[in-house]
C-alpha cells in the first residue's frame, strides 16, 4: 500500500476536526489546552500510543473510523 503524504497543515486540520467530532468543540478544546501545556514529547510517547501498530493498520483503522462517521 502506498501511503499519500500529509503535509502539517492538513494533518493538524484532520486531527482537530476528528477531535470535535468525537469529543465535541468544549471537551476537544480542554483535551488541545491540556495537550499543548504538558511537558509530554510525542515522539517519545507516540510508541505507546500507536502500541507497536504499523502504519497500514493505522491507515486502516482510520478508514474504518471514517466510514462510520458517514
Amino acid at each position: 500500500m502506498k501511503t499519500k503524504y500529509l503535509s502539517y497543515k492538513i494533518l493538524l486540520e484532520e486531527g482537530i476536526k476528528g477531535l470535535i467530532e468525537k469529543l465535541g468543540p468544549v471537551k476537544a478544546s480542554k483535551f488541545w489546552l491540556l495537550f499543548l501545556s504538558s511537558n509530554q514529547d510525542y515522539l517519545k510517547i507516540r510508541k505507546r500510543i500507536f502500541n507497536k501498530q504499523s502504519i497500514d493498520n493505522i491507515y486502516k483503522d482510520i478508514k474504518k473510523f471514517l466510514k462510520t462517521k458517514k
